[in-house]
């Protein structure tokens, strides 16, 4: 597990992490060794500036030459300071364990994204690729179903790494991408420094039954977003996301109905359920009518919801506003 995570493979270590708490190993205790861990690669890495050579180190922490050299090699990917920090880390998450301020559920997977930042963990180890084998399947599903897909992924395209999209049809072709085109960066979503800007900017699709415009996540805090979309004849506008549930859920919820009733279109949100560290996102997905009205509220576990709509209400709502026709004199 420490070697993984040291390693910056957090996919490995996470993997071994679940199948050490399965087979009934504690979190304190893997945090403990976590812990040790962190101060042996400290340590050998202070004692190999110092020129103090490998065998008297070995000698001096009571460790065999070769693990000296794997602990030194694993040093080069940090700096003094964010060694020094990883083991305050561990000591904090270990007190605040122990002195009750924080919960042992979720407390070693928290320390572990800690030090994944630490090292400055790779985050292209995630990415996908539009014709790689992931993609593939869920290609596959939607030729088998005869249905259209949307899955939200981390893609790869030329070099580059988009909060991305696809479209792909019942025959299993892919339609187009969409990508999110203005990235944040705040606590808990750092997002600048691992997602380029879209591209290609806002894109609709045309279905048999509606034409369907994408906006992800942060977008729809833009107007120009779902209106953009409209303008292109969206009927329904599809937001994938990942809410907290330490935000304002109340006030996504406003806005949402805003966006619906100001464009006159239904917007249907689907937010990220589950636990992840210390981060817990809150699901409470929604369907809006193009009136503002809320015709669907998923709860904060995973699901599957099938919900009709009538694109007609969109195109009726439209012809029914008196100063609709100004929309298409606006500035493109």
């Amino acid at each position: 597990l420490a070697s993984a995570l040291l390693s910056g493979d957090g996919l490995k270590a996470f993997r071994i992490r679940r199948e050490l708490t399965l087979g009934g190993e504690s979190a304190a205790k893997l945090m403990a060794l976590l812990a040790e861990e962190c101060r042996r690669v400290r340590y050998c890495q202070e004692m190999s500036r110092d020129g103090i050579p490998t065998y008297e180190a070995a000698s001096r922490l009571g460790m065999p030459d070769f693990a000296v050299r794997s602990a030194l090699r694993v040093s080069r990917d940090y700096s003094q300071e964010s060694l020094r920090d990883m083991c305050r880390d561990c000591v904090e998450t270990e007190y605040a364990v122990k002195s009750g301020t924080q919960e042992e559920n979720g407390a070693l997977e928290a320390l572990m994204l800690r030090i994944l930042y630490r090292r400055g963990a790779d985050a292209s180890r995630w990415l996908l690729r539009a014709d790689g084998p992931e993609i593939g399947a869920i290609r596959s599903k939607a030729r088998k179903l005869g249905i259209f897909v949307s899955p939200n992924v981390y893609l790869e395209e030329n070099g580059k790494a988009y909060d991305a999209s696809l479209m792909i049809s019942p025959k299993g072709r892919i339609l187009g991408v969409s990508k999110m085109v203005h990235i944040p960066q705040a606590e808990h979503f750092w997002e600048q420094d691992y997602y380029t800007p879209s591209d290609t900017g806002f894109l609709v699709y045309e279905t048999p039954k509606a034409t369907v415009g994408v906006v992800i996540c942060f977008d729809r805090h833009v107007p120009d977003g779902v209106r953009n979309c409209v303008r292109q004849g969206a009927e329904l506008v599809i937001i994938p996301t990942a809410n907290l549930s330490t935000e304002d859920l109340g006030l996504f919820e406003r806005e949402l109905q805003a966006l619906a009733l100001q464009n006159r279109c239904f917007v249907a949100m689907c937010n990220r359920v589950g636990q992840e560290g210390e981060l817990r996102f809150a699901g409470e997905s929604l369907l809006v009518a193009p009136d503002g009205r809320i015709e669907f509220k998923a709860g904060g576990l995973e699901g599957l919801y099938v919900m009709d709509f009538d694109p007609e209400e969109a195109r009726r709502a439209r012809e029914g506003c008196a100063c609709w026709f100004a929309f298409d004199l606006l500035p493109r």
